[in-house]
């Protein structure tokens, strides 16, 4: 679908408005999550440029995934084998940091979401941390927690959830400092994450 520069600006300017963020030429970038359509799920994840980081402004909407995907769907879909499928439930089970990497729409929210399907029957407080609410956690003691842009940082919630008597601390995505702070927290004394 193509726009004219004005009604995507306009549009960026309406999502950036609607999160309570500001987006100019000295702030050119909003990311943000857009209302959901079913209460309980997650909304759309809205990502908006202005000049002068790009040549014209430009945005992108990425779809929350219609259905949670188990490890045996990633088996009968044939996407994953049977014992690699084995390996991350025992993984899960035993307790092993599990790291997932890949490129953009390569589907790791997908297999975090996967592999936190494997925790139904922990009785264990599962910490989500993320910027945009994406993962899903089964277990019934699951705290949530989510950056705010200016106020609260991934590295603070990293850093904040040590008091928060964590058993599992799971990150959505990672992609600065708090890197250490997460590697930190899982090696000391809160093995089982996911990021």
């Amino acid at each position: 679908m193509r726009m004219d520069a004005d009604q995507v600006e306009r549009i960026i300017r309406l999502v950036a408005s609607h999160a309570r963020a500001e987006v100019h030429s000295d702030a050119p970038i909003v990311s943000a999550e857009l209302p959901p359509h079913i209460e309980g799920r997650a909304g759309e994840r809205f990502e908006g440029v202005l000049p002068p980081v790009s040549t014209a402004p430009c945005f992108s909407i990425r779809k929350p995934a219609e259905r949670l995907y188990s490890l045996d769907d990633y088996v009968t879909d044939s996407i994953m084998g049977q014992a690699a499928a084995d390996r991350l439930k025992a993984c899960v089970t035993q307790r092993y940091n599990i790291l997932i990497a890949g490129g953009t729409s390569s589907g790791k929210t997908t297999l975090a979401n996967a592999l936190l399907a494997e925790m139904d029957w922990v009785d264990e407080r599962v910490i989500l941390i993320e910027d945009t609410r994406e993962l899903q956690s089964p277990a019934a003691d699951t705290v949530a927690l989510r950056t705010r842009p200016g106020v609260v940082t991934m590295a603070d919630l990293v850093r904040s959830t040590l008091r928060l008597r964590p058993d599992r601390i799971i990150v959505g995505e990672v992609r600065g400092p708090e890197a250490l702070d997460m590697l930190k927290a899982w090696n000391t004394g809160h093995p089982g994450g996911i990021a």
